[in-house]
């Protein structure tokens, strides 16, 4: 007669046991969700707003000189830069086209643009992610045209973010030339 007295207490317990199991779970996946879209709706509602970068959004001029550079990228396997020369002053750079974005990749709405002497390569840091060697470093937003003042001489130069297909774009007669395109 104990045997049969016993199995209700067992089977409250299993049953206490097994809903207090499913409140535990159900707490601890309550917790992550909260932590997760907290932080998503947190970030929605508080966020500042996306960073820009001062670009012109037209030339200054009619360009006199101008040198097609194809999409040198620092990302890519080869990790070749294209090379132009310039007579000195100012130099107006545009992608002419931007990467449009979808799934997981997400659009930076910026262009960076990496120059550097062609007599010092630039040097490619993967633990830090950085680039050596780089003269001179702008960002723009999207659609502007970037605005460098260089020294007379031959560059190499390098693109990152969403432009690629670069146009480099002078005032001057020969302000640029002999260009060396990364196709």
């Amino acid at each position: 007669m104990l045997k049969y007295q016993q199995y209700p207490m067992v089977k409250k317990t299993k049953i206490i046991l097994l809903v207090l199991g499913l409140l535990i779970i159900l707490a601890i996946f309550g917790k992550s969700l909260f932590y997760f879209a907290g932080n998503s709706l947190a970030r929605w509602f508080f966020s500042t707003p996306s960073q820009t970068f001062p670009g012109l959004s037209s030339l200054p001029c009619e360009p006199a000189s101008q040198v097609e550079l194809g999409s040198p990228s620092p990302y890519l396997m080869n990790r070749k830069t294209a090379e132009f020369t310039t007579s000195g002053g100012t130099v107006y750079i545009k992608p002419r086209q931007f990467a449009v974005g979808g799934g997981f990749f997400t659009s930076s709405h910026t262009t960076t643009i990496f120059v550097g002497r062609v007599s010092m390569p630039p040097v490619f840091d993967d633990q830090r992610g950085a680039i050596i060697n780089v003269s001179k470093e702008i960002q723009f937003n999207n659609g502007d045209y970037g605005q460098l003042n260089l020294e007379p001489g031959q560059y190499w130069i390098l693109i990152n973010g969403d432009g690629y297909d670069i146009v480099l774009y002078s005032c001057e007669e020969g302000g640029v030339s002999d260009p060396k395109p990364v196709r």
